[in-house]
């Protein structure tokens, strides 16, 4: 994740994270890491760390939703935020009816 200040304040870019951990993961588990390939018994741990690193990732996502639904930003700010992120997040509570 990433916070970029720009002179018009704090703009907020959630960078790709899932899908840069999810190709580096895929990268791993096929043994392609800097064109050396490894053993059998590496290659398990590796495939195990990958898993762990994606399940991460779609955790801290998750966290970063639930802190997001509740921030005190407006309304389209906090869904540019939401919807940057790299996986899909929950549908947004319906707004009340116009009275």
């Amino acid at each position: 994740m990433e916070v970029q200040k720009t002179s018009k304040g704090l703009d907020f870019h959630l960078v790709g994270l899932q899908t840069k951990i999810t190709n580096q993961a895929e990268r791993l588990k096929r043994g392609i890491v800097n064109d050396e390939y490894y053993t059998f018994e590496e290659m398990i741990l590796v495939a195990i760390v990958a898993e762990l690193i994606e399940e991460y990732t779609v955790l801290l996502c998750r966290l970063v939703e639930h802190l997001f639904h509740e921030a005190p930003f407006p309304r389209r700010i906090r869904f540019l935020i939401l919807s940057s992120l790299p996986v899909a997040f929950s549908t947004p509570p319906l707004l009340p009816a116009p009275a």
